[in-house]
């Protein structure tokens, strides 16, 4: 992709800005491909991307639904980070 070949010329300490996050598909693939030495600093002004730990997150949210259940979690990130 586009995306791809851009972050794989960039140097290996590179900065990336990405504005507009949403879901942070991009920018967890960004941060990927840049590795462990790049940054990658992320701008959205959604107010319904929630940000912060699970652990803070999701009692917020079940608040904020009621107790309804969710029909679907997805998870669009490295799964293991929240287990």
């Amino acid at each position: 992709s586009v995306i791809d070949a851009s972050v794989r010329a960039l140097r290996v300490d590179a900065v990336v800005i990405e504005i507009g996050t949403f879901l942070g598909y991009s920018a967890t693939r960004i941060a990927r491909l840049l590795g462990p030495k790049g940054r990658v600093i992320t701008v959205e002004q959604d107010p319904e991307v929630w940000i912060g730990s699970v652990e803070d997150v999701v009692p917020e949210l079940i608040e904020v639904l009621g107790g309804r259940p969710a029909d679907m979690v997805y998870m669009d990130h490295n799964q293991m980070t929240y287990h």
